[in-house]
């Protein structure tokens, strides 16, 4: 974990797998909501603010976004921009994600 003075904040019930990131630069701030998976090899890079029950597969890259309840982000994905994931998505595996418009065009469970 990397952070320049700003919080970094885990919810309770999260369970963290190997070789993740977090890293908050000046400015920004990481809010993990609470009963998250976040599995092997992730980055996740301020800022960005995710709900409850939020599920991270593995090597996923997520920077600048706000992520709502019971989101999945399978395996190899990337979310990145100023966007928001609509609670209940699965974002596909290896999908790159980079406008709100892509972001609203994810399936939802």
């Amino acid at each position: 974990m990397r952070s320049m003075s700003w919080p970094i904040i885990i919810g309770s019930s999260a369970r963290i797998e190997s070789r993740t990131t977090f890293h908050a630069l000046l400015g920004t701030m990481i809010e993990i909501g609470d009963n998250v998976h976040i599995g092997d090899d992730n980055l996740i890079h301020g800022s960005i603010s995710t709900g409850d029950n939020f599920d991270f597969e593995d090597n996923c890259v997520v920077f600048n976004v706000t992520i709502e309840n019971s989101v999945v982000v399978r395996t190899g994905a990337t979310v990145t921009g100023e966007i928001t994931i609509r609670e209940r998505s699965i974002v596909p595996e290896s999908f790159v994600v980079e406008t709100q418009e892509q972001a609203d065009a994810i399936p939802q469970q």
